[in-house]
């Protein structure tokens, strides 16, 4: 479904979401390693089309209600996306503060239904030992 990008350092595409349409769909490409600035978002499609790039960041994204909600820092993000012209409709705005985000995965317990309803959790991430 995706490919590596090497002159990027990609290392790993995580966290696939995919849209309505069944043939398109949100992750994370990132550097293998702890959370770096060069991760970003990218909408990919089943049809074998190049991804597109959307905007740097490192934690799992989803779809739901007409948004694409991330993390960014420890804020929980939402931004208008329409998924029929899969592109963005608007800004992002802040959800919540707070967010727990495990910076060595560039992963956080994230996820949304189509409805609306939204899980999120709070909290810093545990160590590991």
């Amino acid at each position: 479904m995706t490919t590596l990008n090497t002159s990027q350092h990609e290392g790993t595409h995580r966290w696939a979401y995919f849209l309505p349409d069944g043939n398109h769909f949100l992750c994370m490409a990132a550097r293998l390693g702890p959370m770096s600035e060069d991760n970003a978002f990218y909408l990919g499609s089943l049809n074998g089309k190049p991804s597109k790039f959307l905007f740097h960041g490192s934690s799992p994204i989803v779809y739901a209600n007409g948004h694409v909600v991330y993390i960014a820092g420890n804020v929980l993000m939402a931004r208008p996306f329409d998924p029929l012209r899969l592109d963005f409709t608007g800004d992002a705005m802040v959800v919540a503060e707070g967010a727990q985000i495990d910076a060595q995965f560039s992963n956080g317990t994230l996820s949304a239904s189509e409805n609306g309803v939204l899980l999120y959790r709070q909290g810093k991430a545990s160590a590991i030992s």
